[in-house]
């Protein structure tokens, strides 16, 4: 699941930090190996657990899902899914911006650096265009499907919108789970897409399109788990041969892929990560923060974080004025950073409701026949606290 192991191990494996954890939950052996090659001496510290996204879309849990799935199956008939993720080319705060904020991430370090993310777009951009090029392909050869393009969330959307307004059956959607369009769809298509993975382990038809090769550039896992087809020609036969229930899977490479899956993703099968999770939350040390009254301590806590600021400053301060521009917003015009950001927010978390998370609980308790005795409080705005009913009580 890491997309650059060398990146996430210099960004993400801070060995200081990573030695005074008492427990490290790995999604599966394969970000083990980074983890152990950077710091092996938390071998014993470090457990297999999976990832809690992926209890989800596990055969006894999945059917939380199915009442949304069948109501998006009412409204839009049989549809084929393509999910894109072409962020970095069609960014809904522009192109450049995405270079500025990869920049000050740290992913960017480098001319070097910022020439292969310039080569990263330019193959999104290639991978865009063939995209809008088989929506236009699907949408004549099925025209009593509908072809639903549901955008990454970090996309401009109304560029979408604009393409495809000419085709009658093709609609752009991005609202609800994902996991309800995966379910209702006749089949997934994408290109380097996390959708990919899900769609494969909710046991649905997944399509990798990849019309050209970048291996530098590409998402191995969800490519690889899907049927790999590199003309619109083939897709389509694929796609129809799935729609007319003539498509037989190779069992024995479902299975060899399944098995690459869990060298990923640990809880693809057997225990849920949330129940291996908490299995070991005992391995925590109980013990008292000691030093938590030094003041020579805090003192030097308080130093770090004078210093931590600091360098932010300075960054910014180098951004803007030796750098000669702040974010600029090409794509959007001279709009500030803080509206494109706020329209940025919306639309990959419009806002969370008491009444929804109530009936996500609700669902939960239905399907798993667990969580009985619990209440949700609300805390903070799109925060909520969910804990023992007595929890919070008068008594």
């Amino acid at each position: 699941m890491l997309a650059d192991e060398q990146d996430y191990a210099n960004r993400k494996l801070y060995q200081p930090t990573l030695r005074q954890l008492d427990l490290f939950c790995s999604w599966g052996a394969n970000q083990t190996r980074v983890v152990l090659n950077k710091i092996p001496e938390i071998k014993d510290r470090l457990h297999n657990v999976g990832n809690p996204r992926m209890d989800l879309l596990r055969p006894e849990v999945r059917d939380y899902f199915a009442e949304e799935a069948e109501a998006i199956k009412k409204v839009f008939g049989p549809f084929l899914l393509i999910n894109t993720n072409f962020a970095a080319y069609n960014n809904i705060r522009g192109s450049e911006t995405s270079l500025e904020i990869q920049k000050r991430s740290g992913k960017i370090r480098s001319s070097e650096g910022e020439r292969l993310f310039r080569e990263f777009v330019q193959f999104k951009e290639r991978m865009f265009h063939a995209f809008i090029s088989l929506v236009e392909a699907l949408a004549k050869a099925f025209p009593a499907y509908t072809i639903v393009v549901r955008p990454h969330p970090a996309e401009d959307h109304e560029v979408w919108r604009k393409t495809v307004s000419s085709w009658s059956n093709v609609r752009i959607v991005h609202e609800g789970n994902v996991v309800n369009w995966i379910l209702a769809a006749e089949v997934t298509i994408q290109n380097g897409c996390t959708t990919g993975i899900e769609s494969f382990l909710l046991d649905r038809p997944t399509i990798s399109y990849q019309p050209f090769a970048a291996k530098i550039y590409e998402d191995y896992l969800p490519d690889v788990l899907g049927m790999a087809v590199k003309s619109e020609k083939d897709l389509i036969e694929l796609v129809r041969s799935i729609c007319s229930g003539t498509h037989v899977a190779d069992e024995q490479e479902q299975v060899r892929k399944r098995e690459l899956a869990r060298h990923f993703i640990e809880n693809i099968d057997g225990d849920l990560c949330i129940d291996r999770i908490v299995t070991l939350l005992p391995l925590l040390r109980k013990k008292e923060d000691v030093i938590a009254g030094n003041i020579f301590v805090q003192t030097a806590r308080q130093v770090r974080n004078w210093q931590t600021t600091w360098r932010y400053f300075a960054r910014s301060v180098k951004d803007r004025l030796i750098d000669g521009q702040s974010m600029t917003l090409k794509k959007a015009g001279r709009k500030s950073l803080a509206s494109v950001q706020e329209k940025v927010v919306k639309q990959v978390f419009p806002g969370l409701a008491l009444d929804e998370v109530n009936a996500a609980v609700r669902r939960f308790q239905l399907v798993m026949q667990r969580f009985d005795n619990v209440q949700v409080l609300p805390y903070e705005k799109n925060c909520f606290v969910i804990a023992p009913w007595r929890y919070g009580g008068d008594d």
